[in-house]
Order: structure tokens, then C-alpha cells, then sequence
């Protein structure tokens, strides 16, 4: 299970806020949020956001930054109810929230005082609760709070462990359920799909004691399918919905590529990532005009990656 700590007391020192804190009310106003507000109804109505346009997101306007020596090796990302942006490493039980830039941490999140440890390879947010995924599927899920220190969070099982190796989480709320992307399908009769998991969210007193939580295929991609739209193998290492409603998008690191499933589970579209993606871990829409990917630092730091989608070529020169 890859998960190295159970629960933990309370610390009673650790319930002071977060030095790191800061006011959620600040002037600051990022580049994503001006064109989520002002220019989304427009790209929408202009088709920008259609399907079909993997290529002109990855062509249009983007920001780089690098992300905080805790995050090298960043997993997960996911934006709370105030569309804030949070993300986490693989092996410690502690999420970020993030600076509009990327580039600093206003506060986290620590999962008992030291912390808990795991193979964590996915953060989702189902409007009230956080939930991180270990690459086996087990899921530890906990409130926020407002200070630092989480004394409180349940861990349970899923029988993910028996199809694949998770790696990508993300709430789905048109069913209530999270969903689990497959890096690597261990399940026979699945070798070689993309395969897309659900599982339903685990209860707050739920502990590694109790029987696993089944899971069930939300979306299978036959290797046939994925040979014809010329993407061949592909390992996912992050998951987000499509800005159309209509889907999902992955990325791949192994592969450098992201793809659009959609909701009947066809490859709508892919592209190559470009080739400053060196190792795609994470990869959101925080708004309906931003798609950001975030990438793990290996022998440098971090990055975080913003893009604004390019207009459709409408044939005027």
C-alpha cells in the first residue's frame, strides 16, 4: 500500500495558524483571473474552448514559473472552493496552497506533526474535504481547517490495487464520485487501455481496518482505439476535467503528450506536449481560458506552466 504512518494525537503546539498564511483578500490580481472573468464568454463563443483544440491551447499565450524547493517533486494539483490553487509532493502528507504567481507558498497543510508519508500521487477537492491517493489507491481524506496542522483525516483502501497503478485524481460532481487515472494497468483483461477508475468518496470515520472500497471503470480506451488515433501506449500521470464538459484531458510525462477522452470514453484529440514539459505530473483548468501543468524539478526546480488558448484559425489572414 506504500502508505508508512497511521494516525497520529493531536499536537496541542500545532494548532496556532500558519506562519505562512496571508490574506485571502489581497489585491493581487492574476493574468488567469482577468480572463476568466472578462474573455471566457467570449472564447467559448468563438469556439476556442471546442473539443478540437488541444493544439491551440498549447500554441496560445503562456506563463512559466518555478515552483518552491518543497514541491520538486510536485503530484497533484487542485483548486478549493474559493478557486485556489493547491498542490502536494509524492511522499509527504502536506498540499500548498500557492502564490497567484506559482512561485511561493501562502500556506499548507500538514498531516499529523510529522507528517504522514505515502506514494501520494493525486489531490482532488469535493467542495468540503481534500482527498490524496497513494499510487496503490488508497485514499486519505481530511478537511483544511485554518491552521497548519490536520490532526483529524481518514484512510481507506480501494480496490484500485487490483487494476493499476493510480497516478492522477480528480472529483467528479455530476456523480459524486472521484475518479483515478491508471499509469500502469495490471488488471489482465485491461493491459494496454487507458483506463479511467471511480470510486466513491470515503466517509470521515473510515479507517485501513474496514473492507476495501470497490471501484468501477468510468472509461476504458482499447489499445485498438488508441493505435488508431496514432497515440499508441500511454501512461497517465495527471487528470482533469475537459473545459467542454465533454470528458477528460490526461497527461502522460513517460509519453509528453496529453489527450482528450471524452465521456464515452473515444480519443476526442491529443497533441505532443511541448518540450519544455520535461516530466508532466499534474495538470488542471483553473479557469474556463487556463490550463496549467505543472512538472517535476529532477536535477533543477519545478515548474508551473499557465496557457491562455490561441484564437481559431478562422482562414483571415
Amino acid at each position: 500500500m506504500r502508505l508508512f504512518m497511521s494516525f497520529r494525537p493531536p499536537n496541542p503546539r500545532a494548532s496556532r495558524p500558519s506562519p505562512l498564511a496571508r490574506d485571502p483578500h489581497s489585491p493581487v490580481i492574476h493574468l488567469r483571473a482577468v480572463l476568466s472573468v472578462l474573455f471566457a464568454p467570449s472564447l467559448l463563443a468563438a469556439g476556442w474552448l471546442t473539443s478540437d483544440s488541444l493544439e491551440g491551447w498549447l500554441e496560445g499565450d503562456d506563463e512559466r514559473a518555478r515552483l518552491p524547493s518543497e514541491l520538486q517533486e510536485v503530484s497533484g494539483l487542485a483548486l478549493d472552493a474559493s478557486g485556489r490553487l493547491w498542490a502536494h509532493d509524492d511522499e509527504r502528507g502536506i498540499i500548498y496552497r500557492l502564490e497567484d504567481s506559482g512561485d511561493a507558498i501562502l500556506e499548507r497543510r500538514v498531516l499529523g506533526p510529522e507528517p504522514l508519508r505515502g506514494d501520494f500521487e493525486g489531490l482532488a477537492w469535493d467542495g468540503r474535504r481534500f482527498h490524496l491517493t497513494t499510487s496503490t489507491g488508497t485514499l486519505v481524506s481530511f478537511e483544511p481547517g485554518t491552521t497548519e496542522s490536520v490532526a483529524g483525516y481518514a484512510v481507506r483502501r480501494t480496490a484500485a490495487d487490483d487494476i493499476c497503478e493510480v497516478e492522477g485524481l480528480m472529483f467528479d460532481p455530476d456523480t459524486d464520485r472521484l475518479l483515478m487515472a491508471c499509469k500502469t494497468v495490471i488488471h489482465r483483461p485491461w493491459r494496454r487501455h487507458l483506463a479511467i477508475l471511480e470510486v466513491a468518496i470515503p466517509g470521515e470515520g473510515d479507517d485501513l481496518e474496514m473492507p476495501r472500497l470497490p471501484v468501477a471503470p468510468r472509461a476504458l480506451v482499447t489499445p485498438d482505439q488508441l493505435d488508431e488515433a496514432d497515440i499508441g501506449r500511454i501512461s497517465p500521470s495527471g487528470l482533469t476535467a475537459a473545459p467542454d464538459g465533454d470528458g477528460w484531458w490526461v497527461v502522460a510525462a513517460r509519453q509528453r503528450r496529453i489527450v482528450h477522452i471524452s465521456a464515452t470514453g473515444h480519443v476526442v484529440d491529443h497533441e505532443r506536449l511541448p518540450s519544455r514539459h520535461r516530466q508532466a505530473e499534474g495538470v488542471m483548468i483553473e479557469a474556463p481560458a487556463v490550463l496549467t501543468i505543472v512538472d517535476e524539478g529532477g536535477d533543477g526546480r519545478a515548474r508551473i506552466t499557465r496557457y491562455t488558448p490561441a484564437p481559431p484559425d478562422d482562414g483571415r489572414p
